[in-house]
């Protein structure tokens, strides 16, 4: 992010701290509480949503060397994310093209060969058929146009981006509005990949979106975690198009008084949170980068899958280092697993009643209203 951007930011947070206010709509938005529990709008989401734009797979760092692998599932596409010894990323679906089994059930890892578990049909990192045990037995078949289902990616500004449908390639900054330039900014490429898990959750992907769109709870939800660090209610807010940028102002940003300009940094004061539309968040912080990518269940508009990701500037040099990263992810999960999905589960309880007819979302959370109003165009434009 150029710096002038940081500075101009920096002071709009410090005007709504000294003012109690921070970005805010024109008015509140009411939505209808069937969008968190209706299975056809989940039918609708999956085909419109997730079956037709691009999903963050992962940084760079994910599939730092050739072999290295990713095998997750994206709103019920199963796909390998791997890099090949030519240095590129390719995708797959993650099938054997003998009877459809699950290649590889490992969710990270490294292997110069994909084998089958059923019958040991193998692939290389092109995707390509390269063993099959008694070939003479089995019969004679075009092995060439029997690899693996390739299915569009691109890798750039250290992001790596699929589509989980076959098709030709995108590029990734049609769907990005001009927010590529601040991403390539920090350095998303050279992410160490620290930690990385997949959480089952009981509630509707959206749900879990929602809790990453506002600061208001700060003060109260995380009363004994994050607001010791940040101001409560206080944010910055710019849309891309569908994706967005929201900054949140730690406490440490009033030691900038005493600071020429030209020195201010807007990393070490606030966390950098960016939405990419439809369902990832990648939050830039003071001591390490952390992605969320929520994906719904198939079947089950009250369920989802989320991936969360930390990453350092640097793999950690000693045990020291290491240590200083395991006490910012503890942190960081005691947040977001224990405090944030915790009362967004219970939403969803209430939500699946289906006695909520309506759910607000406050002029003081325009991520909220930015978030289902282009859910709801994309659904729109799509039909």
């Amino acid at each position: 992010m150029d710096h002038s951007k940081q500075v101009a930011i920096l002071h709009e947070l410090m005007s709504h701290i000294e003012a109690g206010t921070t970005a805010r709509t024109a008015e509140v938005r009411w939505n209808r509480g069937e969008v968190y529990a209706s299975r056809e709008r989940l039918k609708l989401e999956k085909e419109r949503l997730f079956d037709a734009y691009p999903l963050v797979a992962g940084l760079s760092g994910d599939v730092p060397d050739p072999g290295s692998f990713i095998a997750q599932d994206a709103a019920g596409t199963p796909f390998i994310l791997t890099r090949g010894h030519d240095g590129k990323v390719r995708a797959f679906l993650n099938a054997c093209r003998h009877r459809g089994t699950r290649l590889i059930d490992q969710e990270r890892g490294h292997a110069l060969r994909f084998s089958c578990p059923f019958h040991a049909w193998t692939y290389d990192l092109d995707g390509k058929l390269v063993g099959l045990p008694k070939k003479e037995s089995f019969g004679e078949f075009d092995h060439a146009s029997h690899g693996l289902i390739s299915l569009p990616v691109t890798e750039k500004y250290g992001i790596i981006w699929l589509k989980t449908k076959p098709g030709p390639a995108f590029e990734i900054d049609d769907y990005l509005s001009g927010l590529g330039r601040e991403l390539a900014g920090w350095n998303f490429g050279r992410q160490f990949s620290f930690d990385a898990c997949a959480m089952q959750t009981k509630m509707n992907w959206k749900l879990a979106n929602d809790t990453f769109g506002e600061t208001y709870h700060f003060a109260i939800l995380h009363r004994n975690t994050l607001a010791a660090i940040y101001h409560s209610n206080v944010t910055s807010y710019e849309t891309f198009a569908r994706n967005h940028r929201m900054v949140f102002a730690a406490r440490s940003i009033h030691e900038l008084q005493n600071v020429p300009e030209r020195e201010w940094q807007l990393r070490p004061h606030s966390t950098i949170a960016y939405y990419i539309f439809p369902n990832t968040q990648l939050l830039v912080s003071r001591q390490n980068i952390s992605m969320y990518r929520m994906f719904p269940d198939p079947d089950r508009p009250d369920r989802s899958v989320v991936y969360q990701s930390v990453y350092l500037d640097a793999e950690p040099a000693n045990e020291s280092e290491r240590a200083v990263g395991e006490a910012a992810l503890k942190r960081l999960k005691a947040v977001i697993i224990e405090e944030d999905f915790v009362v967004a589960e219970k939403s969803q309880a209430a939500l699946s009643s289906g006695l909520i007819d309506e759910v607000a979302y406050g002029r003081n959370e325009p991520a909220l209203h930015h978030y289902h109003r282009t859910f709801d165009e994309a659904l729109a434009q799509h039909a």
